[in-house]
């Protein structure tokens, strides 16, 4: 019952005029000064990447054709045989065409990457090319986490945890190599989407590389210790296993990730960050991503445009179904039309 009134309050909020719309500063405006520093966390060198290309007609149509793109990771990605895939929806138009890099919520949902694939698609007509990341198992697997026996062991695997996120970022950025490699494809119109645990490795991305001519982050953050000290979920069983067991309260939990991983932060380096090029979209009464750590991220960015709805984080994306209308995915499919 209480889950059914969350429910309409979120959608009863939407008719009200239940979001809040932050506008983006002007083209240009406000562009963050490049650090006296930049982390060497994400120094990069753009590489040719030797990928593998298999032809999937299966799953082709009228005004595309589709492959499976894949490579070897960077790094630790938690995926099978450490390969990153996504699925390439070459469209048929003649090119240069822009293309939209789709992150997925790695091991839990292809919704709703796939819906604003198709949407995109559907819209377009082959005039816009996408690459839908694939990511079948977990990222972070919070299952082995929370079994962690000692605290040695607890140390390791926040250090697992850091290098995983890193090598989604960096795995991101080879696609965005790839992507300028290849003829049909505009190398200034290249945007990225990502939500939720897709939002939190978007936004390292967007805070980092300055290919992008428009990002979409749905219910993401900065500040991920501060966002595995509050996320209820599989992160919050974890934090109450590990506390438990430890002694600690969640202020010392919060405090010995950070430690380890606090250099993992898009406040700490957004060198290109031009925030008319980024949409990000958050809930009100988020209780997975603390208020703070999503106007920390905001004000990272430069404050772009922001728009807020009055939902908690899950039953925020039923503004992407046609119970409210699919407002939230007008609003991305808009965006993304305007600025690639």
């Amino acid at each position: 019952m209480r889950r059914f009134a969350t429910v309409l309050v979120a959608l009863g909020g939407l008719a009200l005029g239940g979001c809040v719309t932050t506008p983006a500063p002007e083209p240009g405006a406000q562009l963050q000064a490049a650090p006296d520093a930049k982390p060497a966390t994400f120094d990069y060198r753009h590489q040719h990447i030797p990928y593998e290309n298999h032809d999937l007609p299966d799953l082709g149509s009228r005004y595309y054709e589709v492959k499976r793109i894949s490579f070897p990771s960077h790094g630790d990605n938690g995926q099978a045989d450490n390969r990153v895939s996504a699925r390439y929806y070459q469209g048929r138009d003649p090119g240069p065409r822009p293309i939209l890099v789709v992150l997925p919520i790695w091991g839990s949902y292809t919704y709703p990457a796939d819906v604003i694939s198709r949407g995109m698609r559907n819209r377009s007509d082959g005039a816009l090319d996408l690459l839908v990341i694939e990511g079948e198992d977990f990222l972070i697997n919070w299952y082995e986490f929370a079994a962690a026996p000692t605290e040695e062991a607890f140390t390791e695997e926040v250090d697992r945890m850091g290098n995983r996120l890193w090598t989604a970022a960096m795995d991101t950025r080879r696609f965005v190599d790839w992507a300028q490699q290849q003829p049909e494809i505009d190398p200034e119109r290249i945007g990225l989407i990502g939500f939720s645990m897709g939002a939190l490795v978007g936004s390292l991305v967007a805070a980092s590389e300055d290919r992008l001519a428009a990002t979409v982050l749905v219910m993401g953050a900065a500040d991920f210790p501060g966002v595995m000290a509050a996320c209820d979920g599989r992160p919050g069983m974890a934090r109450e296993t590990l506390t438990t067991r430890f002694g600690w309260t969640v202020a010392e939990y919060r405090a010995r990730v950070g430690a380890r991983i606090a250099h993992l932060d898009p406040s700490h380096f957004t060198d290109y960050v031009d925030p008319s090029g980024i949409f990000m979209i958050d809930a009100h009464y988020d209780d997975c991503m603390p208020r703070d750590t999503r106007d920390a991220l905001w004000e990272a960015l430069g404050q772009p445009r922001r728009m807020s709805f009055l939902a908690a984080h899950k039953t925020a994306f039923l503004f992407m179904t046609p119970l409210a209308g699919n407002y939230m995915r007008g609003e991305i499919y808009r965006f993304l039309e305007s600025a690639l």
